[in-house]
């Protein structure tokens, strides 16, 4: 009788820890994804300010009277 409680309560002990490591696994992994997500929209969004900013330099000169005030020289 003993025995058998003590088995279940082993048992639903396992089980309990499986499962919070697989939460933990789990917000770990979002954390760590998230973070690489933040990284590539910053380097994404500076690509696209470089592109732009070089457009703006260079073939908006046109459409921009005051275009080169603002470029690198």
């Amino acid at each position: 009788m003993f025995q058998k409680t003590r088995a279940k309560l082993n048992t639903l002990l396992f089980q309990n820890y499986m499962y919070s490591y697989f939460i933990r696994l789990y917000f770990v992994n979002a954390l760590i994804i998230s973070i690489l997500l933040s990284t590539y929209t910053i380097m994404f969004i500076k690509i696209i300010i470089t592109i732009f900013k070089y457009y703006l330099c260079h073939c908006g000169q046109r459409l921009f009277l005051r275009a080169k005030d603002h470029c690198p020289k």
